[in-house]
């Protein structure tokens, strides 16, 4: 389910008091500031229309930033990946520690990130051989 959001002002602080509000309901899985139309688009687990309802009338409505809401459905997922095409792009992958050389992803380097999304194998580093 997909509600797209306009508010009544663009400042500054009417942007971070809705972002404030809307990240502490547990149905929001995503929320994006958006260019165009709207201000911007939520992606909400609702187990059926009476809750999709109560959630837009209960939580979203009384929101006093909020000027306008649509919702919206797929009918069907065409497509859904979280590989980045990297590779694609001629980017490779940047030699790091691997998550299972640190344990924790949380303390990996940033640029390490991106190596975990690589579908490719590593690059060698200084000559070395995988």
């Amino acid at each position: 389910m997909f509600i797209s959001i306009s508010l009544k002002q663009q400042s500054r602080e009417m942007l971070q008091a809705f972002e404030e509000r809307i990240t502490l309901r547990d149905e929001v899985m995503e929320c994006y500031l958006m260019t165009g139309d709207a201000d911007y688009l939520l992606r909400v687990a609702v187990p059926d229309m009476p809750a999709l309802e109560r959630f837009i009338l209960e939580q979203i409505s009384p929101i006093a930033q909020v000027e306008k809401i649509r919702s919206s459905f797929a009918l069907k997922q065409v497509r859904y990946k979280t590989a980045l095409p990297l590779h694609a792009a001629g980017v490779s992958c940047p030699r790091q520690p691997c998550q299972s050389e640190v344990g924790d992803v949380r303390q990996l380097p940033k640029v390490c990130f991106m190596a975990l999304l690589c579908t490719q194998p590593a690059a060698p580093v200084n000559g070395a051989t995988a």
